[in-house]
């Protein structure tokens, strides 16, 4: 299974004409016309026009915060990076406002985990890990403290570093249960332990093989009810798991049930993933049926129809490859994936242009992603 890149999840980047502050929470509902007062680990507090009384939220439920007071620097970051700009850029201006002393701590914490989170995304784990470390140490009972620890072990997952990566995960779970973080976050490092020892093949506590299948599983229920994109994480990893097995009746639900319910998951990453996971179910399938068609000898109907039907599954899949190609083109873990099978189901539908379309895509994913394992194909198919 390939290490999924972090992606920072979805906010409402122009705010610079909000004229209150927004509290997102988990759920997806919003607090709207607040003015934050002060934000830790623990609660995010919060004065309403009109009411005496200053309002408190756990932190553990709170997704997000919309400022309508930032700074230029701020505003600039936000900017890039709902623009899919360059994503070094967007960390820079987030740099530069976790340094500007006229913003309130809380300000500058977020904006140094927005920096942060565009470094990682980005691929630059040695710069992740410096503002995260910073994060951690300047801010260390900021709203974003579990995240930075998170970001951490992100970074060295993403380094190869697994050991390391499931001992920063441990110190996160540690860290939780010590802060009473919650347990949606209690979950997401139980998520990242076990996704480091099946991407580095360690062993569990007991010494024994890790049980993905069963562990994404249990970690899903536990999700259920509580935090829907946690649910959608899980539903990923085990999708993955079944095709890789061969699964298709079992992979293809989970990526199904996750695109259907798109409009209430920011995370970018998990919609992709479902989206190239769907793309290579329908591959599989269309090979299947054109398998079975060349096995049709003298029955011309019969292999015409599996024919056409391979080729409506091919044509399918391309269309889920694409759409990360161009809708989700930000998120870079999931990009040569995309482009190989775009090209390998351009081939296959034959349709106008289909081999000089094909090649373009090959072309693309061998240049821009050349040490990853679907760039080296591309290459062998150019």
């Amino acid at each position: 299974m390939k290490r999924l890149l972090l992606v920072p999840p979805a906010v409402a980047l122009l705010v610079a004409g909000l004229r209150a502050d927004v509290v997102v929470m988990r759920d997806g509902t919003r607090i709207e016309g607040v003015k934050i007062t002060a934000e830790t680990c623990r609660k995010v507090e919060f004065k309403v026009s009109g009411v005496a009384t200053p309002q408190a939220r756990p932190a553990a439920d709170v997704r997000d915060v919309e400022y309508a007071s930032t700074s230029p620097d701020f505003r600039a970051g936000l900017a890039a990076w709902q623009q899919e700009a360059d994503l070094a850029a967007a960390a820079a201006w987030f740099d530069s406002a976790a340094g500007d002393g006229k913003l309130p701590a809380f300000v500058r914490a977020t904006a140094r985990r927005y920096g942060a989170d565009c470094w990682l995304a980005g691929g630059d784990a040695t710069d992740a890990a410096r503002a995260y470390a910073d994060l951690i140490a300047t801010w260390p009972e900021s709203r974003h403290l579990a995240a930075a620890l998170r970001g951490r072990g992100e970074a060295l997952l993403q380094s190869g570093r697994h050991a390391e990566a499931r001992a920063a995960f441990e110190a996160l779970k540690t860290e939780v249960a010590a802060k009473s973080l919650g347990e949606s976050w209690a979950i997401e490092a139980d998520y990242e332990i076990l996704l480091a020892a099946v991407l580095g093949d360690l062993p569990g506590a007991d010494g024994r093989p890790v049980d993905a299948v069963a562990g994404f599983e249990a970690l899903r229920r536990r999700a259920e009810g509580r935090d829907a994109e946690l649910v959608a994480k899980c539903s990923v990893q085990l999708g993955r798991l079944h095709l890789a097995g061969g699964r298709i009746d079992l992979a293809l639900p989970l990526f199904e049930t996750i695109i259907a319910g798109r409009l209430d998951i920011a995370d970018q990453e998990v919609l992709a993933c479902a989206f190239n996971g769907r793309g290579r179910c329908r591959f599989a399938q269309g090979q299947a049926a054109q398998d079975a068609a060349l096995g049709r000898k003298g029955d011309k109907a019969g292999s015409d129809a599996l024919l056409a039907e391979a080729i409506e599954l091919f044509r399918q899949a391309r269309l889920d490859f694409l759409r990360v190609f161009t809708v989700y083109s930000a998120v870079q873990g999931q990009q040569p994936e995309a482009l190989y099978f775009a090209a390998q189901c351009f081939l296959r539908v034959g349709d106008a242009q289909a081999e000089a379309r094909s090649k373009a895509l090959l072309s693309l994913c061998s240049r821009n992603y050349p040490g990853s394992a679907w760039g080296v194909e591309a290459r062998k198919n150019l």
